[in-house]
């Protein structure tokens, strides 16, 4: 079925811009259906098993961080019910997509950080994938060509906000979890982050 359904997909779509979807609860979002990673949003089948988990967690007033932010789903998920929301995104052109769907449902709650979760204050490189969801951070010496990126401990980016709980953290960081978690063990310790989806 996928061998013939894909393709003839893959044709229709090729060509197509950016458009304005409603999502869950009535949420404006941006989608790109010319790109794989985004076509299952518009008809609320992105990532369905994660995305109830995540909204079975979430309550009104809750301080979201959302790692790996890609292009804001659950960052515009959360913001409609969150007091706030933490984006935390590698690439500065998902940021920019992040923003403009802030935008579209004037969301005000949300703190879009362009930087990568990791284990200390450095840099790094973001190799890009095969899509905007797949680019991979890579820290240290790289014979790959990527664009630097600043890496930071999610301890550093807590503290810096002032931030005292996390009701939920989700994370998907394509292979730089490790990192990320070794960058948040002061505040693990501290049992600041109640909730963690993490892949």
């Amino acid at each position: 079925f996928a061998k013939i359904v894909f393709p003839i997909y893959d044709y229709f779509t090729k060509n197509q811009s950016p458009k304005l979807y409603r999502i869950y609860d009535r949420i404006l979002m941006e989608v790109d259906l010319s790109k794989p990673a985004e076509r299952a949003i518009p008809f609320n089948a992105y990532e369905t098993k994660v995305t109830q988990n995540f909204l079975a967690l979430l309550k009104e007033g809750d301080v979201v961080f959302v790692v790996g932010a890609w292009i804001g789903y659950y960052v515009l998920l959360a913001a409609k019910k969150a007091k706030h929301v933490i984006a935390i995104e590698a690439d500065d052109r998902n940021c920019q997509r992040i923003s403009r769907n802030l935008e579209y449902n004037r969301f005000s709650n949300v703190t879009v950080m362009n930087v990568a979760a990791g284990d200390k204050s450095s840099y790094g490189v973001l190799l890009e994938g095969p899509g905007s969801s797949m680019h991979k951070v890579y820290e240290g010496s790289c014979d790959r060509i990527g664009k630097t990126i600043r890496t930071e401990p999610l301890d550093n980016i807590i503290s810096n906000l002032e931030i005292r709980e996390i009701n939920i953290l989700i994370m998907d960081i394509e292979g730089y979890e490790y990192f990320a978690l070794k960058g948040l063990g002061n505040s693990l310790q501290r049992h600041i982050v109640k909730n963690i989806i993490c892949e």
